[in-house]
């Protein structure tokens, strides 16, 4: 009996999903309850953004890892894909070119999600101008923060 690709892929991302789940809340909870990080919104809600936003950062990773051949290559890959990702996150003023380009990537809609729910108390129904919509549409926080990009 021979293992399929998709039963180790699926293996390795419930086991990994697992801990990420563990530290999503943990680190939510460290943020909210001893750095005191102000939360107007659910904290049931933020922890469903982050949780989504890390198992997005997981398959990301498995995704890319198909790529590889070595655990080295995997390493080479950070500074491509996931500096990039802090720079374009809308944490910086950025010119409208490369604020595009980071419309493209899937930090950038975590951290909206992120900012509408912990800062401005939104909720599941928040206003988006998610660019796969239509401008003014309704759309769920999760929805964009996971599935938007």
């Amino acid at each position: 009996m021979s293992l399929q690709i998709q039963k180790i892929v699926f293996g390795y991302i419930l086991g990994f999903g697992a801990v990420t789940a563990v530290q999503s809340l943990l680190i939510v909870c460290f943020c909210v309850y001893v750095l005191n990080v102000m939360l107007t919104g659910s904290f049931w809600l933020v922890l469903l953004i982050t949780l989504s936003g890390s198992l997005t950062a997981l398959t990301l990773g498995a995704l890319l890892s198909t790529a590889a051949n070595s655990e080295f290559q995997i390493i080479q890959f950070i500074p491509i894909v996931i500096i990039p990702q802090v720079f374009f996150s809308g944490l910086f003023e950025l010119s409208p070119v490369l604020a595009a380009v980071g419309r493209c990537m899937p930090l950038y809609y975590i951290a909206d999600a992120l900012a509408e729910v912990m800062l401005k108390g939104g909720g599941p129904a928040a206003t988006s101008r998610c660019p796969c919509a239509p401008h003014g549409d309704s759309r769920f926080v999760l929805w964009r923060s996971t599935f938007c990009f």
